[in-house]
């Protein structure tokens, strides 16, 4: 007498197909006579295993930050940089405003540029202790002292090293002054944390 396990075949869609694989592979364990063979199995068992990384890639995180330039708006994609940056829900880390300062140093250039490749360095220092990369940075401003355009375009040339292919979403701002009078230059950003280093944030 053949004993078969009195499962119902669940429908159509993912999930109802690795419930459905299962229950044919425990029909198969169940039964008595020789109705399923080894290799009838050993399929079972291969279509499972495919359905559950079909379902493991479903889950895998999508790309940190998803960019828009919307046709509605003045397309920031020209400037390498977004209108609007999404990031997936999770944890974010908002950077205090970087400066032309290093741990043992004292000395501040004088130049727009100068300072801009010290304040970058310690953004990239930031993203490296976040253990994420510059297509994580959300959102980034930038203040500069009696700003001009030129005066823009020399920090934008120091981000845009650090930066590669990435397109945060960009605010620049002109000041009158930063907390000294040396400093001309200032960058904040807001980093979205990937999954493998936001435990370690957790208190």
């Amino acid at each position: 007498m053949t004993h078969t396990a009195n499962f119902a075949a669940p429908g159509p869609g993912k999930f109802r197909r690795i419930l459905a694989a299962a229950w044919a592979f425990l029909q198969a364990m169940e039964s008595t006579n020789f109705d399923y063979t080894l290799d009838r199995i050993e399929r079972l068992e291969g279509e499972v295993a495919r359905l559950k990384e079909e379902l493991r890639q479903s889950h895998d995180p999508s790309p940190s930050v998803s960019r828009h330039n919307p046709p509605t708006m003045w397309n920031m994609a020209s400037g390498k940089f977004s209108q609007i940056s999404v990031a997936e829900q999770g944890r974010l880390a908002f950077l205090s405003g970087q400066i032309a300062a290093a741990p043992g140093s004292q000395d501040t250039p004088k130049d727009i540029a100068g300072q801009a490749k010290l304040a970058t360095a310690s953004l990239a220092a930031a993203l490296d202790d976040l253990e994420a990369s510059a297509q994580d940075i959300v959102m980034m401003r930038v203040y500069v002292v009696n700003a001009t355009t030129e005066a823009f375009q020399q920090v934008l040339t120091a981000l845009l090293e650090l930066l590669g292919d990435a397109m945060p979403s960009m605010r620049t701002i002109g000041v009158q002054a930063l907390y000294t009078p040396e400093i001309l230059v200032e960058i904040e950003m807001v980093v979205r944390l990937p999954a493998v280093a936001a435990s370690k944030f957790v208190e």
